[in-house]
């Protein structure tokens, strides 16, 4: 198909280019200025020169495979993911080798400034002007929504690194779209569960006030119910807060044994300060977390905190490689967190898979992504499910002790493994159609 719709490009553009010359022929010179007058004339002109355009544009576009990538560059979860999320995207191009299907790779990258009217826009923009096949990261909920409805009634792939509603891979679940790392479930479930067995029984939420933070205070508060602690209460704050100082007022009345934290980076990082600040003594669990956020705090202020992640810059050779790798290309010395290393395996896979697919069809690039095992350097022979889940192992990482800590990015250290099947919602628990009698 790909071989016949160039031919047809190919004849349109040399019959508009001879159709082109043969009006000059006719029309020469100052012959052709003075005497064109005739309209119909005038009219075969312009289409013949439009026809010759078109073909030429079509040409173009053929030659240039695209993807996007929808990221927060300047916001509040910039450092987390943003530019270094882009650039971990673009080593994934080269590695790659920098084109798939003999058109060579180009990667859009634009700033949704987290507000959904403005990433819809450009992800609209992207599918129905600029020909990208794929849109990457979407760091935030409300958005990943949005840009799921726009890929699936035009059929193209996306790939979710940041965004971590269950929805995307439950009741919002599609054929095209993919859920790359952990989500409100994986890194709210084993957080919870560690702590409720080392004391905490009784516990109280500060939580991010949209999707992302009301679902990970619901899905921890869900496991907690199941494992007999108590629920003492919860409080919101929008998405870039600086001043917590309303809602940690409300939890220190109650007295918990542990104060959660259902939001991330700065808003995780002011909230914790100033908890600090108050004097709060709870036990603070945090579901998302990285070594740019502990290092802002200071390991002396967040011992004995856990999250989950699927990386750790120091975790095996691997990834300490790959972190060499990333801190010369950023510049300095600040290692990747998962959501950037994400960027790089949900791109070499979907390459990967177009080059398996020998097609951008979407279709048949997503049916090729859930056949394919993900192989990189931070995922071993993981599979995605029929919801779009990447079902990989993933891992309790701990703060170290101050002694332990041996340089300023020697932050944490890995405690537990979680297998996939343990890590992520059952499908049987999942209102995601594709899996339903799975």
């Amino acid at each position: 198909m790909q071989r016949a719709t160039h031919s047809f490009r190919s004849s349109t553009q040399e019959w508009s280019a001879r159709r082109v010359t043969a009006i000059h022929r006719t029309f020469g010179g100052d012959m052709y200025t003075n005497r064109l007058e005739n309209r119909s004339t005038l009219l075969l002109f312009a289409a013949a020169t439009a026809i010759a355009a078109l073909a030429n544009g079509a040409s173009q576009a053929e030659e240039t495979f695209r993807i996007g990538y929808l990221v927060d560059l300047n916001g509040p979860t910039s450092y987390a993911t943003g530019a270094g999320a882009a650039e971990a995207a673009k080593m994934a191009v080269e590695d790659f080798g920098g084109s798939v299907l003999g058109r060579k790779i180009e990667i859009l990258v634009a700033d949704h400034q987290n507000k959904a009217d403005i990433g819809a826009g450009i992800a609209r923009e992207w599918f129905d002007t600029k020909n990208v096949n794929a849109i990457f990261d979407v760091s935030q909920s409300t958005l990943a929504f949005a840009v799921r409805d726009l890929a699936v009634s035009r059929k193209r792939i996306v790939g979710f690194t940041s965004a971590m509603s269950t929805d995307l891979t439950g009741s919002r679940c599609s054929p095209y779209t993919f859920s790359w790392g952990w989500d409100n479930f994986s890194s709210s479930r084993a957080v919870t569960d560690a702590i409720y067995k080392e004391g905490g029984k009784r516990w109280y939420y500060l939580a991010a006030d949209y999707t992302f933070g009301k679902q990970l205070e619901a899905d921890s508060a869900a496991e907690l119910k199941k494992l007999g602690g108590e629920i003492l209460g919860s409080s919101y704050a929008p998405l870039g807060t600086t001043d917590f100082s309303s809602n940690l007022l409300q939890a220190s009345t109650s007295k918990p044994d542990v104060l959660a934290f259902a939001n991330s980076t700065n808003d995780l990082v002011n909230a914790l300060k100033q908890s600090l600040e108050f004097g709060l003594t709870a036990r603070k669990a945090v579901f998302v977390f990285s070594a740019p956020d502990a290092d802002i705090i200071g390991l002396k202020n967040i011992q004995d905190a856990q999250y989950v992640d699927q990386f750790y810059w120091d975790m095996n050779d691997e990834a300490r490689s790959f972190a060499k790798r990333f801190t010369q290309r950023m510049g300095k010395d600040t290692p990747p967190t998962g959501q950037q290393v994400n960027g790089y395996g949900v791109v070499m896979h979907y390459l990967k898979a177009v080059r398996a697919a020998g097609t951008a069809d979407a279709d048949a690039v997503a049916k090729a992504m859930r056949d394919m095992p993900v192989n990189d350097f931070f995922t071993t022979n993981a599979r995605i499910r029929e919801d779009g889940k990447v079902m990989r192992d993933m891992y309790l990482l701990e703060t170290k002790k101050v002694d332990e800590s041996k340089s300023r990015w020697d932050l944490f250290k890995v405690v537990h493994t979680i297998p996939a099947g343990a890590a992520f919602m059952p499908a049987e628990q999942s209102a995601c159609p594709a899996l339903k009698g799975k």
